[in-house]
């Protein structure tokens, strides 16, 4: 079954970054209508996203789709008593219309919307693409307002251009 999720947003941002530092990631089935992009940093286990079973290692860069059902589930190791193991990720989660609904509709966004639109088949970035997000990622967690957002804005641009992307699936989860 998959559940519902509904993810905190504030009343200062538009779009949420989330820092996880846990025993295990959370595993229960779900999707949420946010765009998601995650940088693993510590971890491993099995990622079930719509259809596919896949799965994700430390430093891992994956998107997921709005309402792309998913489900990062830790290997064993993480849900016995072991204090040396942990859980740690860097996520941007955004509503597609936070920004305005015919923001992405704009010509300067094309490429941007394409991605988005394909991202329900999920994506892992990999190469020269990934250290860059990585190193975005890293800096948008302390930035706030335009900072922030023209992080997320040459993030997406970064994803929309490159070719350094695998699809996880063949087919669309919607």
């Amino acid at each position: 079954k998959v559940l519902p999720f509904k993810v905190p947003v504030s009343e200062e941002t538009s779009f949420r970054v989330q820092v996880d530092q846990v025993k295990h990631f959370y595993d229960k089935f779900h999707h949420h209508r946010e765009v998601q992009i995650t940088w693993i940093q510590k971890s491993y286990g099995s990622l079930l996203m719509g259809n596919t079973i896949s799965t994700f290692a430390e430093n891992d860069l994956l998107v997921i789709g709005a309402n792309v059902p998913h489900s990062f589930r830790n290997d064993e190791v993480f849900y016995k008593k072991n204090k040396k193991l942990s859980a740690e990720a860097i996520s941007i989660l955004f509503d597609e219309n936070a920004f305005g609904k015919s923001f992405f509709d704009l010509p300067e966004m094309k490429n941007i919307k394409s991605f988005i639109k394909n991202a329900d088949k999920g994506y892992r970035i990999y190469g020269k693409t990934k250290e860059k997000i990585i190193t975005q990622l890293k800096l948008i967690e302390n930035k706030n307002g335009p900072e922030r957002f023209l992080i997320l804005m040459e993030i997406l641009n970064q994803l929309s251009i490159s070719k350094e992307v695998e699809l996880l699936s063949s087919l669309s989860f919607l």
